[in-house]
């Protein structure tokens, strides 16, 4: 049950932010690839589709936290608090991994920003995209086991 809700509020969560990149930007690209790693410039979505693609993205995870608040209501908010009070360590192991994840997937740069951060050589290999893909797949590996976490609770 774990897996499911973390993984609705995980795709709640992207599709908010797809839906808010596509209203700043107007663009239709996912909101975690850089528009050098594409190699070409989009065209931008005038503002009639863009306000229509933008309003489906934050439409459907507005659903998404609807659903999941309905089903707390329904169920009540005492057994959740048990069974929060009883897996805290779980759940706090899993949602690390699976941001740290999550962050290492979309945002390799900022992952490796803050590796290189402790070393002399501060810019030394951070435009090389091999490294950026390596961040990528740990990142992928760690939203696995977080979610391989939350399978166990």
């Amino acid at each position: 049950m774990a897996l499911v809700i973390a993984g609705s509020i995980v795709a709640a969560i992207v599709l908010l932010f797809q839906g808010i990149h596509i209203l700043r930007s107007g663009n239709m690209r996912p909101f975690f690839v850089e528009s050098r790693d594409l190699g070409r410039a989009e065209p931008s979505l005038r503002s009639g589709p863009k306000y229509t693609a933008a309003g489906l993205h934050v439409v459907a995870s507005a659903m998404i936290f609807c659903v999941l608040t309905l089903a707390l209501l329904k169920n009540g908010t005492a057994p959740l608090f048990q069974w929060l009070t009883g897996h805290v360590g779980g759940v706090l192991g899993g949602l690390f991994l699976l941001t740290y994840g999550l962050l290492s997937f979309l945002w390799p740069d900022v992952v490796l920003r803050w590796v290189s951060s402790a070393y002399a050589d501060y810019d030394v290999g951070r435009d090389i995209p091999s490294i950026r893909y390596f961040a990528r797949g740990l990142g992928v590996c760690l939203v696995a086991l977080g979610l391989y976490v939350f399978t166990r609770l």
